[in-house]
């Protein structure tokens, strides 16, 4: 097991509190929501929405070691898979959640179109993408920079309307997307 891994996503490097921020609108609007929390490293954040009041998370990471911390984050109120974001979803996300949370994760995928609109249509109400600052718009895979996609015409395209962008942690920006009702 690597290092990194042992120590964890968050590790030495970046604190809860440091990922919770720009998290609060959704946080705020978490009492009795269900929420999906994709690539969930050890489930902190979705503890966090836990706190403020979620009815249940749900959650997959690609690690091993992060699934089996997530769970004990999580407890009962929560169910976590392992899962890699570049094959499809399990079927457990075949419901939809009034929140789901994509933090840093859509653009470490190899089609980043497909996994935006994947996550998109699994949001009944919220959608929270976190991104580095320049991949705000357009952007590509992380690994396979020929794979790209807009979020400013795929999420409209999936129903969600654009309604606010706030800073995140260090350089990503914390974007948020509404269900049209």
């Amino acid at each position: 097991m690597e290092e990194a891994e042992r120590r964890g996503w968050f590790g030495d490097t970046v604190t809860l509190e440091e990922q919770l921020r720009g998290l609060e609108f959704a946080l705020a609007e978490a009492k009795g929501k269900t929420v999906l929390d994709c690539g969930c490293a050890e489930g902190w954040i979705g503890r966090e929405f836990l706190k403020a009041g979620a009815a249940k998370v749900d959650a997959f990471d690609h690690s091993e070691y992060m699934v089996a911390e997530a769970r004990k984050s999580l407890g009962e109120r929560g169910r976590v898979e392992l899962h890699d974001v570049n094959n499809p979803l399990p079927t457990w996300t075949e419901k939809q959640y009034d929140i789901v949370l994509a933090l840093a994760i859509i653009h470490k995928g190899k089609h980043v179109a497909e996994i935006a609109r994947r996550f998109a249509t699994l949001t009944r109400d919220l959608f929270v993408v976190r991104l580095p600052r320049k991949s705000i718009g357009e952007f590509g895979s992380k690994h396979w920079t020929t794979n790209r996609v807009d979020m400013w015409v795929e999420m409209p395209r999936a129903g969600l309307t654009f309604e606010r962008m706030v800073q995140g942690p260090k350089d990503e920006m914390v974007q948020y997307w509404r269900r049209a009702r």
